[in-house]
C-alpha cells in the first residue's frame, strides 16, 4: 500500500463547482446495478453506490472487481467495520464510448505526473486529471450528469463514488467522491469518503482557502473547550497547530496521524466520532418492532408482548432497555418483554423500548449513554371494560369444557353460554353469574352428542351485552377415520386410518388378561395412510385395540385364532 507521508504532496480537496440554474441537465438513462453487499431495505440502509467512468461495456467486469476491491477495504475501515450491518453497497455500470481517464497535462505540477501521458478519451462523466491545475486531483467539470444518473437508478443513495478507470495516481473529494484505480485507490477512495460522507477536513494544511470548522478542524486551542475535549490525552488525541506562522498556525487538528493526513494510518478518535454520528443520523437502529399499532386497548386479560428488532455492530454495542409508565428504571431488558394484564394501571399506560448504542468509538452522547433510538406504546387500561375474551375450549369424552376470560368484574354481570349445531343458529344451554375478582370461568357441558359443536359467550351488566366470537369444537374421534382388515390364514392386522386434526394418534393392544402386548405412535396425518402390525409371536386367543387421538380413544375387539 503506498503510504505518502504528506497528503499535501498527494491531493488536495477538491472545491465543489456549482452547476449553474440554468444549465441544460441531460436525460439520465438506467443502467444495470449490482449488489456488492446488502443488508436491509434500501430505505433503512445507507447506500452507498459507486458508479463507473471511462470503462468500456467490455471492461465493466473491471470495474465491478475495483469497486469490490475499494468497499471491501472500506469495511475492513474502523468504525466502518463496526457498523457493517448499517450499509447497502451497489455498482451502477456505466459504460463509456472510450477506455481511460482525461489528462490534458496543463497542471502547474505536472512534473509530479511519473510521465503520464497526455488523453482526451470520450467518457460517460468526463473525470479528468489535472482539476484545479492540480495534476493528481481527478474531478468533474459537472457534476449534473452524476445527479441525474443516481437519481434514475437508484434514488435512495446516501453516497455516490466515481471510479475514474486510470491506473495514475489520482482523486478527489465534494459531492461525490472520486478515485482511480492505483495501487493506493483504496486508501485515497477512504480518505475521499472522509470529505465526502464524513464532511471531516484533511488533517494537512491544504491552503486558506480550505481552511473552516469541521469535527476534526477549529481554530480554538484551549484543551478544555476545544470541540474534542472528550478526547484530550486519549489516543493521542491532543490539540495541534497546522504550522508554525501564518494562517496555518492559527487552526488546529485533534492528531499527528490520522488518515485525514497520512495515506496508510487509521481514522483518528475524532474523525471515527464524526462517522459514527453520521451513521446514526441516516439509519435508525430500530428496524421493525411488535405490536406494530403504538396507541391501542388491552383486549382480555392475558399478558401483552413486546419486541424490536434492531441492527447490531461487530461487538455488540447496541442493547434494549425497556420502561414503563415513564419510570427511569428499565424493568427489563433484551428485544422482547411480556407484560402481565395486572402490571398495567387503570387509564393510560407507556411501555417505552430504548434501543442504545454505547459504542467507545463515540463521546459526542455524553453525559447521556449512548445514541438512542426509542418506540413507544400507548396502552389504555379500560376502567369498567365489559368484554369476553381468550374464549377457549375443548372435548374429552364427549364432555366439553369451554373457559373465557373477562378484564373488569364487579359481581354484577351475568354470562350466558350459547350452543349451535351449524355454527348460525345458538341457544342458550347455561347462565352463570360473575364473582367480584374473578376474571376467568369455565363452563362444563356434559351433553355433547353430535360430532361438531360452536359455542358462544355473551355478558350483561345492567343494559349493556357484549358477545364474544364463536369457537368451533370437534370430538377428535369424529375426525378419525379408520379400519382394520386381517391377512387370511394369519395373525397379520392392517390399519388404514386418516385425521381432519392435528393430533397424534397411536394404538396400543392388550390380551384378554388386559396385558398390553403393543403400543405405537402412529404420528399426525390427514391424509389415508396404512400402519401393519402381527400378533403371530402372541397366543391364539381375543386382542383388544385401542385407538386414542387427543382425549378419547375407542376400542375393537380382535380375533387372533
Amino acid at each position: 500500500m503506498h503510504n505518502s507521508k504528506s497528503f499535501l504532496n498527494g491531493l488536495l480537496r477538491v472545491f465543489v463547482p456549482v452547476c449553474l440554474l440554468m444549465c441544460v441537465e441531460a436525460q439520465a438513462q438506467t443502467f444495470p446495478i449490482d449488489s456488492l453487499q446488502y443488508n436491509g431495505p434500501r430505505n433503512k440502509r445507507i447506500n452507498l453506490v459507486f458508479v463507473s467512468d471511462g470503462y468500456t461495456s467490455a471492461e465493466l467486469t473491471n470495474f465491478v472487481t475495483n469497486a469490490t476491491t475499494v468497499n471491501t477495504a472500506l469495511m475492513n475501515t474502523v468504525p466502518f467495520s463496526n457498523y457493517k450491518t448499517f450499509f447497502n453497497t451497489y455498482v451502477v455500470k456505466v459504460p463509456s464510448t472510450n477506455s481511460g481517464t482525461k489528462h490534458p497535462g496543463t497542471a502547474s505540477d505536472e512534473s509530479s505526473s511519473g510521465g503520464q501521458p497526455v488523453a482526451n478519451p470520450t467518457t460517460y462523466f468526463s473525470s479528468t486529471f489535472d482539476y484545479g491545475g492540480i495534476h493528481r486531483l481527478v474531478y468533474q467539470s459537472s457534476l449534473t450528469p452524476i445527479t441525474n444518473v443516481l437519481s434514475a437508478n437508484l434514488p435512495q443513495y446516501n453516497q455516490g463514488f466515481v471510479l475514474a478507470n486510470s491506473t495514475y495516481y489520482g482523486g478527489a473529494g465534494g459531492t461525490y467522491a472520486t478515485a482511480t484505480t492505483h495501487a493506493s485507490s483504496a486508501e485515497i477512495a477512504i480518505h475521499e469518503i472522509g470529505h465526502s460522507f464524513g464532511a471531516l477536513a484533511d488533517e494537512y494544511w491544504a491552503g486558506a482557502g480550505y481552511a473552516a470548522e469541521k469535527a476534526n478542524m477549529t481554530q480554538t486551542s484551549s484543551p478544555t473547550t476545544v470541540k474534542w475535549k472528550n478526547w484530550i490525552g486519549i489516543n493521542g488525541t491532543g490539540v495541534y497547530a497546522y504550522g508554525t506562522s501564518g494562517a496555518q498556525a492559527t487552526w488546529y487538528r485533534p492528531h499527528q496521524s490520522c488518515k485525514m493526513q497520512y495515506l496508510g494510518y487509521a481514522f483518528c478518535s475524532v474523525c471515527t466520532e464524526a462517522f459514527v454520528s453520521k451513521f446514526h443520523s441516516l439509519v435508525n437502529m430500530i428496524d421493525s418492532y411488535l405490536p406494530t399499532s403504538t396507541s391501542f386497548t388491552l383486549v382480555g386479560t392475558g399478558a401483552t408482548s413486546f419486541s424490536v428488532t434492531h441492527l447490531q455492530t461487530s461487538n455488540n454495542t447496541i442493547k434494549v432497555k425497556w420502561y414503563l409508565n415513564n419510570s427511569t428504571t428499565p424493568f427489563a431488558t433484551g428485544a422482547s418483554v411480556s407484560i402481565p394484564y395486572a402490571t398495567f394501571v387503570n387509564g393510560t399506560n407507556t411501555v417505552k423500548a430504548s434501543v442504545i448504542d454505547s459504542t467507545g468509538l463515540s463521546k459526542s452522547y455524553l453525559p447521556a449513554v449512548g445514541y438512542v433510538k426509542n418506540v413507544t406504546w400507548t396502552v389504555t387500561k379500560s376502567t369498567g371494560m365489559l368484554a369476553v375474551a381468550d374464549l377457549a375450549g375443548e372435548i374429552k369424552n364427549n364432555v366439553g369444557y369451554i373457559s373465557w376470560a373477562v378484564p373488569e368484574v364487579n359481581g354484577d354481570e351475568q354470562f350466558f353460554i350459547a350452543r349451535s349445531i351449524d355454527g348460525i343458529n345458538f341457544k342458550t344451554v347455561n347462565t352463570l353469574q360473575s364473582q367480584p375478582g374473578l376474571n376467568r370461568y369455565t363452563f362444563i357441558d356434559s351433553d355433547i352428542q353430535l360430532p361438531v359443536s360452536y359455542y358462544k359467550v355473551s355478558v350483561k351488566r345492567g343494559s349493556n351485552i357484549v358477545s364474544s366470537d364463536a369457537i368451533r369444537l370437534q370430538k377428535a374421534l369424529s375426525s378419525l377415520s379408520y379400519k382394520v382388515y386381517q391377512d387370511a390364514l394369519a395373525r397379520r392386522y392392517n390399519i388404514n386410518y386418516a385425521s381432519e386434526t392435528n393430533l397424534n394418534v397411536y394404538i396400543t393392544i392388550t390380551n384378554a388378561n388386559g396385558q398390553q402386548v403393543l403400543k405405537r405412535d402412529l404420528g399426525k396425518t390427514s391424509q389415508s395412510s396404512t400402519y401393519t402390525f402381527d400378533l403371530a409371536n402372541q397366543p391364539p386367543g381375543v386382542y383388544y385395540m385401542t385407538l386414542f387421538i387427543g382425549n378419547e380413544s375407542e376400542t375393537t375387539k380382535l380375533m387372533a385364532l
